[in-house]
C-alpha cells in the first residue's frame, strides 16, 4: 500500500500524528493508500517553513519570481 506524506520545507515527511487514514477507491472499495491525518505540529512546521521561504522570496528580483512561477 502506498504511504502518502506531507511536503514541508522542501522534503517529504511523515505526519507527527500517529493516527492513519486510508484512501479508498470507491469503485473497488480497496484501500489504495494511507496517510497521517495531520496535527497542529505539522501545521506549525509548514508555517515556519513558509515564513523562512518568504524571506528569500521577498528579496528575489521580480523577473526571477515570474520565471519560477511560469516554469
Amino acid at each position: 500500500m502506498l504511504t502518502l506524506q506531507n511536503h514541508i520545507d522542501g522534503a517529504w515527511t511523515d505526519s507527527q500524528d500517529e493516527h492513519r487514514l486510508s484512501v479508498v477507491n470507491p469503485a473497488t472499495e480497496v484501500a489504495e493508500a494511507e496517510f497521517g491525518r495531520g496535527c497542529p505540529a505539522d501545521v506549525d512546521a509548514a508555517i515556519a517553513a513558509a515564513k523562512r521561504a518568504q524571506q528569500t522570496w521577498a528579496t528575489t528580483a521580480l523577473e526571477d519570481r515570474v520565471a519560477r512561477i511560469r516554469d
